[in-house]
């Protein structure tokens, strides 16, 4: 048996990119050989942290079309609601894991232990994951996955941020995944979720897995569905409405100062300031960084300005 360590991540914000540097410095502590694959460029220091590095362009669109999530939150008291939208990544992630899986079987390894960038740096979860992997293979079980919450007692999904198994046995099932992710499969008539298509098409192998229980799984520490918070916890939201760049926060704030990544002052209005609830319009520039008492709220580029807009809630 020869294993190794896939790492898998797409960090197109600092945050994300903080997360997968320190987890590749964390997933070194294992001895095991650990390899970074990415759909967006890491920083070099990030690819320092891995014995060998990856970055394809190959980040497809998700063939079935009008499947976007969307996180939402609403304003009464300025008629606005906030949209946060997430890229469905589950097409280009599994692709992704593919390519990943297949290089690692091209290197001669056996056996992998696949974890997404943000999984829970949890020293002895990992460890016994590991441990009982490698159990697991010597009962005769090819991979194990985590079941997602279940429903009615069964089934209906598998987390997708950590498992294991054969790299042969891996590598089938992902081509098989990829190959029937099309609108021409009558599966996603039901507008299944990542989880709900990696459990539906994993089911002709579901003898060869083991599949362990949701409570037991480690968990991901960066939720793409959660808005931005302050370092005290306190939420802000940050958008495009008719040109302009909204903050809106709940957060009592008082001498309010904005900053660009010069140090330069940023003009702003003040649109609303009433009980626990403030709005600020001004003009973002792309590819500018906004800071306000020092701390980084907005990185203006192209995927937020896709990603996060207000709306008018009247008619």
């Amino acid at each position: 048996m020869k294993p190794a360590i896939l790492v898998t991540s797409h960090p197109n914000t600092e945050e994300k990119e903080y997360i997968l540097r320190d987890f590749g410095n964390f997933i070194s502590q294992y001895g095991i050989d650990h390899f970074l694959f990415t759909n967006f460029p890491a920083n070099k220091s990030s690819q320092l942290e891995f014995k060998g590095y990856y970055f394809t362009t190959n980040n497809p669109k998700d063939p079935i079309p009008n499947v976007q999530w969307r996180a939402w939150v609403k304003f009464p008291e300025v008629k606005l609601m906030h949209n946060h939208f997430i890229h469905n990544w589950c097409f280009s992630g599994t692709n992704l894991m593919l390519e990943g899986l297949k290089y690692l079987k091209s290197l001669g390894y056996t056996h992998v232990y696949t974890f997404i960038y943000d999984t829970e740096p949890s020293f002895e979860k990992i460890k016994n994951f590991i441990n009982l992997s490698n159990q697991t293979f010597t009962k005769g079980k090819k991979a194990i996955f985590y079941e997602y919450p279940l429903l009615d007692g069964h089934i209906k999904g598998l987390h997708n941020n950590i498992y294991s198994g054969e790299l042969d046995f891996l590598v089938k099932i992902f081509e098989e995944m990829v190959q029937n992710y099309n609108p021409q499969n009558p599966y996603f008539n039901t507008n299944p979720s990542c989880e709900n298509c990696w459990e539906y098409m994993t089911r002709p192998y579901q003898d060869l897995i083991e599949f362990l229980p949701n409570e037991q799984v480690i968990k991901s520490v960066y939720d793409s569905a959660d808005f931005k918070k302050f370092p005290d916890g306190k939420e802000f939201w940050v958008g495009r409405y008719k040109g302009k760049t909204l903050f809106v926060t709940r957060k009592p704030l008082s001498n309010i100062k904005i900053f660009n990544s010069t140090q330069t002052e940023i003009e702003f209005k003040i649109l609303f300031q009433q009980h626990n609830l403030i709005v600020i319009e001004f003009d973002s520039t792309l590819g500018e960084f906004y800071y306000i008492d020092n701390f980084l709220f907005l990185q203006d580029n192209e995927n937020w300005r896709h990603t996060d807009n207000f709306v008018s809630l009247e008619p």
